[in-house]
């Protein structure tokens, strides 16, 4: 695999293959740490992919946590009870889900949707799978689009996150 930004190979633990124009370039750890994402002990990252160099600067990432963590991980990063669609057009968290581990929409009273509020420094969305002691964490957040030195609230479209948009003048490997 090659960085966005030079020729050698790089690769960080638990990292999703590169696709289309989203190249990680980021640990996970430094990943969740830009946008404010606390991991608590005893979780593992599963499985990630962060570009930073892409204007939204977006994070998916698959986390494995003892059930009894995941109120103290709701709490912590300030998410809130959501229904997201729930069996009608998927949000971003449920299709990662369903590209990860083949999830589907069953209406399983053990799923779970959180959402950090819009307008903080970065979106967060969270849908977690399990009960008892084992519990999947899945979760994507985008920071606010950054067009002319302002941020822009509220949920980011695919089309961003497809097409890499750059600001102007904005270099993709500072």
């Amino acid at each position: 695999m090659l960085s966005a930004c030079s020729s050698t190979p790089s690769t960080f633990p638990g990292q999703l293959p590169n696709q289309g124009v989203m190249v990680t370039d980021v640990s996970s750890s430094r990943a969740f740490h830009d946008d404010d994402v606390k991991v608590p002990v005893g979780a593992r990252v599963v499985k990630y992919a962060a570009d930073s160099g892409l204007d939204a600067y977006p994070v998916k990432a698959l986390l494995a946590m003892p059930c009894g963590a995941v109120s103290g991980f709701v709490a912590v990063n300030s998410l809130s009870v959501s229904s997201f669609n729930g069996g009608g057009a998927n949000s971003d968290v449920e299709v990662l889900a369903a590209q990860l581990s083949g999830w589907t929409w069953n209406g399983d009273p053990s799923t779970r949707y959180y959402a950090r509020d819009p307008g903080g420094d970065a979106d967060l969305q969270v849908l977690v799978t399990g009960s008892g002691k084992a519990c999947d964490v899945y979760l994507t957040a985008n920071q606010p689009l950054r067009r002319a030195g302002r941020a822009v609230p509220g949920h980011l479209p695919d089309a961003v996150l497809v097409t890499g948009l750059l600001t102007e003048g904005e270099d993709r490997c500072l």
